[in-house]
């Protein structure tokens, strides 16, 4: 595989993925009747967080695509259909 198509095929996950966790998102919005919030950037970080940063990142962001991968597996089916 050349890197533009391995581009290409990374693109149409990343569409179908984030298209996904949009609707789930707007979807939870919409049920729970809006948003609010603030939002501070007060960032302290230690030598020791590295490591839950280190392991906490990829094992969130696994976990999040694993939640969202049926609706991501149909959007993609959905848009390959259309090529």
């Amino acid at each position: 595989m050349r890197f533009g198509q391995f581009i290409l095929q990374q693109l149409k996950f990343a569409f179908s993925s984030s298209l996904a966790i949009g609707l789930v998102v707007g979807f939870a919005i919409l049920v729970t009747g809006g948003a609010e919030g603030s939002i501070t950037l007060d960032i302290d970080l230690s030598y020791s967080d590295a490591a839950w940063l280190l392991l906490g990142i990829p094992v969130a962001i696994t976990s999040l695509f694993l939640f969202i991968s049926p609706l991501s597996f149909l959007i993609h089916s959905a848009v390959s259909r259309w090529k």
